[in-house]
């Protein structure tokens, strides 16, 4: 389906997009100054949503008996479907079928899939993806555009500045999405066009940096990873240290963009790097290097990928990366921006696959069928299951580390959706539904 572009410059371009209105889809993306309806009929009844629920379609096909695949957990631990409504709670005759959900921001989560509800002529309408404010569940068409797989395990794929604005990679192209006014949301394309960026970090003041490809190493045969910078003001710079091949990149806690470099002829000797941006001024340093008899393999071995390597979480003064895929050396580790400094992790082995989330106390580690809880500051762990008991699907983990999971249950072969206390506690929420979570997002 075609979408209204309007050329601000020979790079940058806007489009608008809105939410559902009298005419159908095809119009709205023919017009471009359409706006969003006054008034809305149909809700979406999430506003008591603590996460969302996408369940697994059935093998042979069957629908649920609830006619949507999407549900909510409320505060109370209530397991219920999610539907169209009128804003006075009645029934509507159409069901929701989800693909994807994605938090954010504190107002509004993003879900694609299949959508059909009566405009306020009572007609049909279809939206591929809409925009949902989660305190009243009032609904605005997002266009075609969904949000992409994270950069890495464990990545928020959803970025944003300090002016609020969201960037999101779609369509081969990093978007820059204004959500100030739901009534004409206004999205750009922030990088030049040919880029392809495959991932990103965007920090307070809108400077974004991003990979677009990999080329020849320049230490050996070893492949490079070709990094830049799109900075604020709409300048590229490329990052590139001389004599040494780039790795991965993150955003630190500080505010600061930072690389590892290597050198595949010295056994891959790892350097991590810190980018300063002031203005239209970058620089780089080198803020660590491995120095005595202590190996940190982790460092020069780490990759970031949507599908394995490690996992980031992110502390108030350091950065954790728990590695999903090597099985040899020192692969977890912490580095404190404080002193920068890296310090190796004694973990249990983490298989490919493992999930992972993180409070601000403890972060939890599903993988095979063990479940642990390890302290985010001694990194000390314990099993909050017993192993053999669950295989679990997807998990969440709330402020006050009430954790939520789908899983497996092996004694008897059912698809369950559970909760874990802070104290330990272990409640099943549903077990009748016997469908997979393919999606657990917490929004509140």
């Amino acid at each position: 389906m075609k979408k209204t572009l309007l050329t601000l410059c020979s790079f940058i371009i806007l489009s608008s997009i809105s939410c559902s209105s009298d005419k159908d889809e095809e119009t709205i993306k023919k017009d471009e100054n359409v706006t969003q309806p006054q008034t809305q009929k149909i809700v979406l009844n999430i506003s008591d949503a603590k996460s969302l629920v996408i369940l697994e379609n059935s093998p042979s096909g069957k629908n649920l008996a609830t006619g949507t695949n999407l549900f909510k957990v409320t505060a109370d631990g209530a397991y219920l479907p999610v539907n169209f409504t009128n804003k006075d709670g009645s029934a509507t005759s159409t069901n929701p079928i989800v693909t994807s959900a994605k938090n954010l921001n504190s107002t509004y989560v993003l879900l694609t899939g299949d959508f059909n509800y009566p405009n306020e002529k009572g007609e049909l309408v279809h939206y591929s993806s809409i925009l949902v404010r989660k305190t009243d569940g009032a609904i605005y068409n997002f266009g075609t555009d969904s949000v992409l797989a994270t950069n890495g395990l464990g990545d928020n794929s959803v970025k944003s500045d300090a002016q609020g604005n969201i960037y999101y990679r779609y369509g081969g192209k990093i978007n820059k999405l204004s959500l100030s006014n739901p009534e004409n949301i206004q999205r750009i394309d922030y990088l030049p066009s040919g880029q392809a960026p495959s991932a990103f970090e965007v920090d307070a003041n809108g400077n974004c940096i991003y990979r677009y490809g990999q080329s020849k190493g320049v230490t050996s045969s070893n492949g490079t990873n070709d990094i830049r910078i799109r900075k604020a003001n709409g300048g590229i710079y490329e990052v590139k240290i001389e004599g040494r091949d780039n790795k991965e990149f993150w955003l630190g806690n500080n505010g600061k963009f930072y690389f590892i470099t290597y050198t595949w002829d010295n056994n891959y000797l790892p350097k991590i790097h810190q980018i300063d941006i002031d203005g239209d001024n970058i620089s780089t340093k080198i803020v660590w290097s491995p120095s005595g008899p202590e190996s940190f393999d982790g460092v020069g071995h780490m990759f970031l990928q949507s599908g394995q390597g490690s996992y980031i979480i992110k502390k108030e003064k350091s950065v954790v990366f728990i590695d999903t895929y090597y099985n040899w050396g020192n692969m977890d580790w912490e580095f404190y921006e404080d002193d920068n400094s890296v310090e190796n992790i004694q973990l249990p082995r983490i298989e490919q696959g493992a999930k992972i989330v993180y409070s601000k106390e403890y972060y939890y580690i599903a993988t095979k069928t063990d479940l642990y809880k390890v302290n985010l500051n001694t990194h000390d762990y314990t099993k909050l299951t017993t192993s053999g008991e669950f295989e679990v699907y997807t998990i969440s983990v709330d402020a006050n580390d009430k954790v939520q999971f789908s899983a497996l249950r092996l004694k008897d072969g059912k698809k369950i959706f559970a909760e874990i206390s802070k104290e330990g506690t272990l409640k099943t929420i549903d077990e009748e539904i016997n469908r997979k979570a393919i999606v657990l997002e917490r929004i509140n």
